[in-house]
């Protein structure tokens, strides 16, 4: 009977064996690395979807900016305000016409031309200046000008009117005919002094300074505009 328990023993080695399966435990660190690299997959998706509406919105926000400024320029560049003809340029004007040389018109201003010939522009205090005005026929046809009560000299301190022709004017119209080219003179005196309406005797002398002499002739209408205007600056001393 010795000999069996020897044999039992001899079969203890089996369960020696079934202990040595106890290695393949390894297998859960696998899955526990394929977890993480899911979260990583799934946090780089959300990382780039929340990158795709971030930049959608600052697109959609560019877009509607853009078609704001659009409104804003669009009805600067587009107006519906007539433009009126004086603002357009002029064509070069043609030849005459035989009717424009037999039935002339009244200057245009763009065909009429101002001096003030100043012998000097220093002048003496209280001393009488002549100042002759040239108004000369730049355009292409012969016109009508009225040189007379239209033409007004006016002297100036700053903007402070001193004498003016208005106030002792006395001539009255003078209308002619400027052919092409032509001039036309008319001699102003100054003697000097301030004026005022009705041509009162006895004004102050103009005291020495700066001044300026302003010539502008009006239209013949009953509310008459500027035709032409120069100005000339002096000296008193």
């Amino acid at each position: 009977s010795t000999p069996a328990r020897s044999g039992a023993r001899t079969g203890a080695p089996a369960r020696s064996g079934a202990r040595a399966a106890a290695p393949a435990r390894p297998a859960r660190a696998a899955s526990g690395t394929g977890k993480a690299t899911y979260r990583r997959r799934r946090l780089l998706a959300l990382t780039l979807l929340l990158a795709l509406v971030v930049g959608v919105a600052f697109g959609v926000r560019a877009a509607t900016d853009a078609l704001a400024a659009a409104d804003e320029t669009l009805p600067r560049l587009v107006s519906s305000t007539p433009i009126a003809a004086e603002d357009l340029e002029e064509a070069p004007p043609g030849p005459p016409t035989e009717e424009e040389l037999a039935n002339p018109v009244d200057c245009r201003p763009s065909a009429i031309g101002l001096t003030v010939d100043l012998a000097s522009t220093t002048v003496a205090a209280g001393g009488t200046t002549a100042m002759p005005v040239t108004v000369t026929n730049t355009g292409q046809v012969p016109c009508l000008v009225d040189v007379g009560a239209q033409l007004v000299l006016t002297i100036y301190s700053g903007e402070d009117m001193v004498w003016t022709s208005q106030h002792c004017a006395s001539a009255g119209a003078r209308r002619i005919l400027l052919d092409v080219a032509s001039e036309d003179v008319t001699s102003f005196r100054w003697t000097g002094t301030r004026s005022a309406s009705g041509c009162p005797d006895g004004q102050p002398v103009a005291a020495a300074g700066t001044y300026r002499a302003v010539v502008t002739l009006m239209s013949v209408d009953e509310a008459p505009e500027v035709v032409a205007t120069v100005e000339q600056p002096f000296t008193i001393v």
